[in-house]
């Protein structure tokens, strides 16, 4: 997610370059250590937290929504609606990152996690029962497939064959 502002590189450029380079595995850590120090001021200050910034763009806009109505002007309500899409398309990356993360800690081996998880797939999709054209509610294997079956053929069946 940082890594789609260009501003992140440049924290990550400056912290790595004020730290004095002799190439030692001291100063290289001393290096992380500043980077991750300042990547996380970075954070806090500066790129935000997504889901107060979404909340608060949507304030302004529902604000600046009312005011057109007054005055007739729309201009900044369309920067309001860009900048609202900036950030929902932060928030949608952040919850793909940590389904990402989930999955990896979790679903990786044959844990509790993971057998939740295919057990929901299988359940949500799975058919349990159909009805047939007259109505009736069936659910035995053999009759469900017969039953589709004849509902294709019925389908892409044309009652009107035309004669070449």
């Amino acid at each position: 997610m940082w890594l789609s502002d260009s501003r992140c590189g440049e924290v990550v450029e400056a912290a790595w370059r004020s730290c004095v380079a002799r190439n030692s595995n001291r100063e290289i850590l001393g290096k992380i250590d500043k980077c991750g120090r300042d990547l996380s001021w970075w954070n806090y200050n500066v790129f935000g937290n997504v889901r107060r910034g979404l909340i608060k763009k949507r304030e302004l806009l529902i604000e600046e929504e009312a005011m057109v109505v007054r005055t007739g002007s729309n201009l900044r309500i369309k920067a309001l609606k860009e900048e609202n899409n900036v950030l929902m398309d932060r928030e949608t990356r952040m919850w793909n990152q940590r389904s990402r993360i989930l999955w990896l800690k979790n679903g990786d081996g044959n844990t509790k996690f993971f057998h939740t998880q295919a057990s929901h797939r299988f359940r949500k999709n799975v058919i349990l029962g159909i009805d047939d054209s007259h109505g009736i509610w069936t659910v035995e294997l053999n009759d469900i497939g017969g039953i589709l079956i004849n509902s294709y053929q019925e389908l892409f069946t044309t009652s009107n064959p035309s004669l070449q």
